[in-house]
């Protein structure tokens, strides 16, 4: 897991192997819309990177995610229920992205691998038009980057 594809494609995996996650999206917030998804798509996990900073040995990754479920407005009182679920999925996002690196092997004793801790989810509701409710986070992924430039193409 060194790029920004990788990163997406680790995200891919774990909403394919999540029992919750019903679809995975990124690049655009409107992909979120329900008017444009099945309500079979939801809960829906959602990543998209937001910045970078490379550094000796290290690059940073920015990336939002959302995990969320659809309300129906008759059913407002199941709101506290939704949060509940979609926090607990957001916490499996986060363990396996600090377990796991793309291929599976875990990373947890190459400490140039993982997330900074601690995670500040927010929870969300009416966000979007389509009463769309969860919990939002910015997560910070750490890969190696040897900076070499035996590397750079000439």
């Amino acid at each position: 897991m060194r790029s920004v594809s990788d990163i997406n494609d680790q995200f891919q995996l774990i909403a394919i192997g999540h029992s919750k996650i019903k679809s995975y999206r990124t690049n655009s917030f409107e992909e979120m819309d329900v008017n444009k998804l099945d309500v079979t798509d939801y809960p829906i996990l959602y990543a998209q990177v937001t910045g970078a900073m490379i550094d000796v040995g290290v690059t940073t990754y920015d990336y939002e995610v959302v995990v969320a479920d659809l309300v129906v407005e008759r059913q407002l009182p199941s709101l506290p229920d939704v949060y509940t679920e979609t926090i607990l999925i957001m916490q499996d996002v986060i363990a396996m992205l600090e377990a796991t690196e793309a291929s599976g092997a875990p990373i947890a004793l190459d400490s140039k691998y993982g997330i900074d801790m601690p995670v500040l989810c927010q929870p969300f509701t009416a966000r979007f038009d389509n009463l769309l409710s969860g919990w939002s986070a910015t997560l910070t992924i750490r890969v190696p980057n040897a900076l070499d430039l035996c590397n750079v193409p000439t």
